[in-house]
């Protein structure tokens, strides 16, 4: 059974449409190695061996989408900058459409930049304008969005508390996705985390939602968890929630049933951008009505395969169908 509907869903990608709303960013990265300290102060000199920049926050999830061979309708907000401009073009090179991204002259293109040796994060240098779009990027943001809804299977909203996602754009999408009976899949921030009611899929993290729910629960006691879950899902009406634990693995309620998936044990390099590459595997899943457990399951491999690279990297078809192959898949009825 597991096999048969595994097959269903990989089949099934390439029909899939999936709009993404939510913060855009550019993620750089300079590596750099360490060879003298530097004579002006008691600091390291670490020369710039080279730099690459990617697509960060709901870019990256486009990518895995795109990775995963599904259609992909992108609708988000960048600046009149050098690195909107850069983001645009490494949307192109990915074969990502830009025609719903918004460009606004002022606001700074969100840029986390950074800097690591030998796969070891050293630093990071943040350069953005976090408070929510103003009332003429907004108007600009809904026109994009109605326009991006066509034929779509399955929404995402990828919420970094960088503008995009505030509660006026939140609504009218959710009201959009009811009125055409698209299943919607969030992963939330602080700022307006309560707003996200009625959605298919509630993705936060172990930090997250302890911090929404003003809980502090440890992340290996899944009894705690679940019933916090529990009531987070029942507050918003979710229909599902999935959560993410690291190196815990991932829980999982709908209905009557809940459960944890172990995490893989694969070697983690980088954990930046495993939760894009999870609420991108999981939207997919959703949109081809995977059972819950199966959906975690396979959202908690896709993830921990992506902090086996270094720098936000997607996974693609054929890696996960691979790996799926041995996929343990464990649910528990609830008390």
């Amino acid at each position: 059974m597991i096999e048969a509907r595994l097959n269903n869903f990989f089949n099934q990608l390439p029909s899939i449409h999936a709009l993404v709303l939510g913060d855009l960013m550019v993620d750089r990265y300079s590596y750099v190695r360490h060879e003298r300290m530097s004579p002006e102060a008691p600091v390291p000199v670490w020369d710039v061996a080279h730099r690459d920049s990617r697509l960060g926050g709901a870019g990256h999830v486009a990518l895995n989408l795109k990775s995963l061979g599904c259609q992909v309708s992108l609708v988000g907000l960048v600046g009149q900058d050098a690195d909107g401009t850069l983001l645009r073009n490494l949307m192109k090179e990915q074969q990502l459409d830009d025609q719903f991204i918004v460009s606004s002259p002022w606001r700074r293109t969100t840029l986390k930049h950074r800097i690591i040796s030998q796969n070891t994060h050293l630093a990071r240098l943040d350069e953005e304008d976090i408070q929510d779009a103003d009332l003429l990027e907004e108007d600009l943001l809904k026109t994009a969005l109605i326009s991006a809804f066509k034929d779509v299977d399955v929404i995402i909203m990828q919420d970094y508390n960088k503008g995009v996602l505030s509660d006026p754009m939140i609504q009218l999408a959710l009201s959009m996705a009811r009125d055409r009976s698209i299943p919607v899949a969030v992963d939330p921030k602080k700022r307006n985390f309560f707003s996200y009611t009625e959605v298919a899929l509630f993705k936060p993290n172990h930090k997250e939602l302890c911090e929404a729910m003003n809980s502090l629960i440890p992340k290996n006691d899944y009894a705690g968890l679940h019933a916090m879950m529990l009531e987070c899902k029942n507050r918003i009406k979710a229909h599902s929630i999935l959560l993410t634990l690291s190196e815990e693995g991932i829980l999982f309620q709908r209905d009557a049933v809940q459960g944890h998936i172990p995490a893989q044990p694969l070697e983690v390099i980088d954990v930046s951008g495993a939760g894009d590459t999870v609420i991108a595997v999981a939207a997919c899943a959703l949109a081809v009505n995977l059972p819950i457990d199966l959906i975690a399951a396979l959202s908690n491999l896709a993830g921990g395969l992506a902090c086996t690279q270094a720098g936000v990297c997607p996974v693609g078809h054929e890696s996960l169908r691979i790996a799926a192959q041995q996929l343990p898949v464990s649910a528990q009825s609830a008390p």
